[in-house]
């Protein structure tokens, strides 16, 4: 084959990559966009709604801000922290519950997402 043939090749398939990585970056930009404001509207169903108002004892569930991402808190026992953050090329999840500490039987555990 000639070289210009292998070198046009070359340049359509690096275009090709180029684009395909670009589609690839907005889709996941519109996913985090998509999930955040998923998560928002049902936090904010879940703390209108009057079963789980009476539930949260008027401690709604609250989102704040991480470093990385943010943080959903609900605060009434058993006390609930999910924290997602945002890698970039991945979402990496951490949930904590706090039992009531005033009850000895109780206790706390972590679950953090191992994923790669």
């Amino acid at each position: 084959m000639s070289n210009w043939i292998n070198d046009e090749a070359e340049k359509f398939r690096l275009i090709q990559d180029k684009t395909r990585q670009t589609e690839y970056l907005i889709a996941f930009a519109n996913y985090w966009a998509d999930l955040t404001e998923q998560i928002r509207n049902d936090v904010d169903a879940i703390n209108a709604h009057p079963v789980w108002k009476e539930v949260l004892q008027d401690k709604p569930i609250r989102i704040v801000k991480a470093p990385e991402g943010f943080k959903i808190e609900k605060l009434s026992f058993p006390a609930v922290y999910i924290t997602l953050d945002n890698e970039g090329w991945k979402i990496k999840t951490k949930i904590e519950v706090a039992k009531n500490p005033h009850n000895s039987t109780d206790y706390n555990e972590v679950l953090e997402d191992q994923s790669n």
